[in-house]
């Protein structure tokens, strides 16, 4: 990786830090729900392990594919608990991060850790909402180190469109939140390979467990179900 690209993909976030960060400071996180809360119990297919920092969701079964995923801004990160203990249940090593303040952009490079501590497996990273974008930005900088990039209800600023990732961006039919003609004002940044799911009365707040978000539309089908449909896409593009 050439030095320019480095810098280009860590300036940029710290532009973006100071420009929003006294304005969301201020917001309160959406709190993980029931739901969620009921996934972080280990069973006989899946060990979860909870820390102050992650939360990792690993398979009783041998597995090769692992996934570490960034939340949403100020959204608290045991929220997309459901999704990433369906992918464990399938056999799919997963790692949730806790972000500082819930913010991705506080801690790009926290999936490098992660990632450098397991070289066996074929890592995969993923996010949603503002932790897509930072997603994407950590996978612009690594793409040599990763198997593919999932973006839900986000899109990619940088540049991914050289790279040989498998990427998979989600959103839902009833999204109010993401900026959809942002999303394909970037969607050159990916590869030609990039595949493109619309979840069907999906909306943004329904990818996590946490209520419904400020602005979004409402949601025609219920979050069980969306979370089941990520999920296969998902366990599909590691296929």
């Amino acid at each position: 990786m050439s030095r320019n690209r480095s810098i280009a993909c860590h300036t940029v976030p710290a532009m973006i830090i100071l420009l929003i960060l006294p304005v969301l400071a201020s917001c309160s996180s959406y709190k993980a729900q029931t739901y969620a809360d009921q996934v972080l119990v280990s069973s006989e297919t899946v060990a979860v392990t909870v820390t102050a920092s992650e939360i990792v969701f690993e398979p009783v079964t041998p597995y090769t594919n692992a996934l570490v995923f960034y939340p949403g801004g100020k959204v608290d990160f045991a929220s997309y608990g459901p999704i990433l203990r369906e992918l464990a249940e399938n056999g799919v090593y997963c790692v949730l991060c806790r972000m500082p303040a819930d913010f991705a952009f506080m801690d790009i490079g926290k999936a490098k850790s992660i990632t450098a501590a397991r070289p066996d497996l074929h890592w995969y990273i993923a996010g949603h909402s503002l932790g897509g974008a930072m997603a994407a930005y950590y996978a612009a900088a690594h793409a040599d180190e990763l198997q593919g990039l999932i973006l839900l209800a986000a899109y990619a600023t940088t540049d991914l469109s050289q790279t040989s990732l498998r990427v998979l961006t989600m959103y839902g039919s009833n999204d109010k939140v993401m900026n959809r003609e942002r999303l394909e004002k970037y969607a050159g940044n990916l590869p030609a390979s990039a595949q493109l799911i619309v979840i069907d009365g999906g909306n943004h707040s329904q990818f996590g467990d946490y209520g419904f978000q400020k602005g979004d539309g409402e949601a025609f089908i219920p979050t069980e179900l969306q979370v089941l449909q990520t999920a296969d896409a998902i366990l599909q593009l590691m296929q």
